[in-house]
């Protein structure tokens, strides 16, 4: 039923610019006949609404109370039963991820620590101690052009030993 309304939605969204037009080319009785077509489009779609509401509700009054309450009871283990299954693995992927911040991992080994938050632990420790971190956070690659400007860089080795040759002179 709500795909009807989004539906009917969309159309009444797209249709401004089309009765724009077709009203334009309309006399003042085309336009009150169009006008009351609508009003009763909008009338009759209320009523199917109210129709349908009203279907269901008499499904659920035609049942037994006992059943009513089964249902009710089935719809919210089955939402119970949801939440407990996000909130597990949203301490799973918490658990891997403060893992692999312990023991230096990068975002591309996480998805090798999988099981139990115990589990994880272990993986990530011994997944650390395979790669070579051992425990230690990451650190950044190093840049070794950082603190020269690109102006006086030289670009060859025979230009930066003649510079290092000239400034060893000028303190000499």
């Amino acid at each position: 039923m709500a795909d009807d309304t989004s539906n009917t939605d969309q159309g009444q969204q797209q249709a401004p610019n089309d009765q724009q037009q077709s009203d334009e080319t309309l006399g003042d009785a085309g336009k009150r006949a169009l006008e009351a077509e609508r009003a009763a489009r909008k009338a009759a779609e209320k009523q199917i609404r109210d129709l349908q509401k009203a279907q269901q509700d008499a499904e659920l009054a035609g049942k037994p109370e006992a059943e009513r309450t089964a249902a009710a009871l089935k719809q919210a283990n089955d939402a119970l039963t949801a939440a407990q299954k996000q909130a597990e693995e949203a301490a799973r992927d918490l658990a891997r991820y403060k893992a692999a911040a312990k023991y230096g991992l990068t975002d591309e080994d996480v998805d090798f620590l999988t099981g139990d938050p115990d589990e994880i632990d272990e993986k990530a420790k011994k997944l650390s101690a395979r790669l070579g971190n051992a425990g230690q956070p990451r650190k950044p690659a190093p840049n070794h052009a950082q603190g020269q400007s690109s102006q006086n860089a030289p670009s060859d080795e025979g230009s930066i030993f003649a510079d290092f040759l000239n400034k060893q002179l000028r303190r000499g």
